[in-house]
């Protein structure tokens, strides 16, 4: 799977990018627990578990970080 979106939010870019990675579930609207199995230097290797909810119907993901670029 593959997302990609943009939006110009008002605040400073290594704030945005934190929130993107480590709050997902205060700002989505169909994840409804995001949690780190294991945590890798850098963030490439991490493993999470995605939990979404949508029209009453709950999936679970297991994912992992294959590329983490730094914000610019």
């Amino acid at each position: 799977m593959r997302n990609e979106g943009q939006i110009e939010i008002d605040r400073p870019i290594a704030s945005v990018f934190e929130r993107t990675l480590d709050h997902v579930s205060e700002w989505s609207q169909i994840v409804v627990e995001d949690r780190v199995i294991e945590e890798k230097p850098e963030g490439v290797g991490t493993t999470v578990v995605t939990v979404t909810e949508e029209h009453g119907k709950r999936m679970e993901f297991q994912w992992g970080m294959a590329k983490c670029e730094q914000p610019r």
